[in-house]
């Protein structure tokens, strides 16, 4: 019998295995909520109001405008437009009053849309400007700013 030590040979040493990739560790997470995540449907907001104020601001020059000429209107005979005529007008001055309110609400409210900041005077600004001179505008506006409550701080 031959030695069976011998004919036996050693497995060769394992190869050196290399080590376990390293992952980076993610980066902490900031305390509070998270952010939330931000449309633009107040940036259009406050821009549409804006421009509905700007119209109530041509409505007011435009009267204005109209009832200097016709109050100094004179013809090529030299009639004058009669006085009753000129004082309707004049009532129609003090009508004015509302696109004044309609035009500062509306600039303020779109304003507040833009900072996103107090929901409930934006939302007025809008509805107030639609009423009294800034239209269709105004009215897009006040859907956005009632779509978009959440964004609002």
């Amino acid at each position: 019998m031959t030695e069976q030590g011998d004919s036996y040979q050693q497995p060769p040493p394992p190869q050196q295995q290399a080590p376990p990739p390293q992952y980076q560790q993610p980066p902490p997470q900031p305390y509070g909520p998270p952010p939330q995540k931000r449309s633009g449907m107040p940036t259009a907001a406050g821009i549409l109001n804006i421009v509905g104020g700007v119209i109530a601001l041509g409505i007011l020059a435009w009267f204005l405008i109209a009832w200097l000429t016709l109050s100094t209107y004179t013809d090529y005979w030299g009639n004058t437009v009669s006085e009753e005529f000129v004082g309707f007008f004049g009532l129609g001055m003090i009508c004015l009053i509302m696109p004044i309110i309609g035009m500062i609400f509306a600039i303020i409210g779109g304003v507040f849309c833009l900072k996103r900041k107090n929901w409930g005077m934006a939302l007025a600004g809008s509805l107030i400007g639609m009423i009294f001179g800034g239209g269709i505008f105004c009215l897009i506006a006040l859907i956005l700013v009632a779509i978009s409550k959440d964004e609002f701080s």
